[in-house]
């Protein structure tokens, strides 16, 4: 296949990166004033396309707080709890398919501080265990009446997910802790 010049030398033209040829032209000389991918216009900006691309807009850090609420504006963003000196309770948005939450702790010891995370409909899926002691267990929320999820102490390397389906959350993930996670009705 022979290289597409995208705008026969002019600066300025039109440019659709529909295939591989046209990709490498565009890379030699990126003066255009248009893009499509295959027939669909890109219609983003340049600060738009930087900020997707910022990583450090997709981390929020935990304080050492008694009350976190997730956002639905921080959806699709990790969650990172340093070592606490009390019990971080979480609360959920209301729930709406797609939202997103990771919740990882970087905390050194079990020093018997606590995760609450509380939602207003019901946890489905589970959680993995690790215990200090090299023991594991799996527990599992039944999706009935469940809005509590509680993991007790949870070390570096606990990491769970949080996904709405528009009516539940479904947990997955490990926890790294002394005792095994609870869903509970609060």
């Amino acid at each position: 296949m022979a290289g597409a010049d995208y705008n026969n030398g002019n600066t300025g033209g039109d440019f659709d990166l529909g295939n591989l040829d046209n990709v490498v032209s565009a890379l030699k000389n990126p003066d255009f004033t248009s893009v499509t991918i295959d027939g669909t216009a890109l219609t983003a900006t340049a600060a738009e396309i930087n900020s997707a691309a910022d990583v450090s807009s997709r981390h929020v850090s935990v304080g050492d707080v008694d009350t976190h609420v997730l956002l639905a504006t921080d959806s699709g963003k990790t969650h990172t709890v340093p070592q606490v000196t009390g019990d971080v309770a979480f609360t959920l948005p209301t729930p709406a398919a797609g939202l997103e939450y990771v919740i990882v702790s970087s905390a050194a010891t079990a020093e018997g501080d606590d995760w609450v995370i509380t939602a207003t409909s019901d946890f489905i899926g589970g959680l993995t265990q690790v215990d200090t002691d090299g023991s594991a267990a799996a527990v599992i929320s039944d999706g009935s009446s469940k809005n509590t999820c509680t993991i007790v102490a949870p070390l570096a390397g606990t990491s769970i997910r949080l996904t709405c389906d528009g009516t539940d959350w479904i947990a997955s993930g490990h926890v790294c802790a002394i005792a095994v996670p609870t869903f509970t009705e609060v």
